[in-house]
């Protein structure tokens, strides 16, 4: 945090510290920054849901998608982890299908398998998605198993253009 945002959060004033802060952006300001001090000033003042509804999702960028959950939703226990991915999901419109792996590993399949349809994902995640699941959730298996026989079977290949990728020949008979 900058050292005006500690001047005026010494004497507890921590919204007009946090509007000091927002009224001090320049083109050179890192928002991420801001969102980051801005968060541990509100996280400090014991408002967690402030801190995680106006700051969390811009503050806390890891460098995979998982790992971004993994560290917001372990931050903000209280938050129910599915609204944390739904949230984070809504940060990224268009690219929901990064985020198939951070639902997938954090087994809330009932979030990775829409994700997949909804921006196709690469048929090689789905098949391995689909291996790595068949005794942990049946269903799950099943639809990335579909799913990629769907990806191969729309994406303009013949027999003669293209080995499948691996794993396909065990789903697309």
């Amino acid at each position: 945090m900058n050292w005006v945002g500690r001047v005026n959060v010494a004497p507890g004033e921590i919204d007009e510290a946090i509007e000091f802060m927002a009224e001090s952006v320049n083109s050179w300001t890192p928002m991420a920054g801001l969102a980051r001090s801005a968060e541990g000033v509100l996280l400090n003042a014991g408002r967690r849901t402030e801190a995680y509804e106006k700051h969390a999702l811009e503050a806390d960028c890891a460098t995979t998608y998982v790992a971004t959950f993994r560290l917001i939703a372990g931050r903000y226990r209280a938050i129910d982890p599915d609204r944390v991915l739904s949230d984070l999901i809504a940060t990224t419109p268009g690219e929901e299908d990064k985020w198939f792996a951070a639902a997938k590993t954090t087994k809330r399949f009932e979030h990775a398998m829409p994700l997949a349809w909804k921006s196709p994902c690469d048929p090689r995640t789905l098949i391995r998605a689909a291996k790595e699941n068949i005794e942990k959730s049946p269903t799950f298996h099943y639809a990335a198993a579909s799913g990629a026989a769907t990806v191969v079977e729309h994406s303009g290949r013949t027999k003669t253009d293209a080995k499948p990728p691996p794993g396909v020949r065990k789903f697309v008979v």
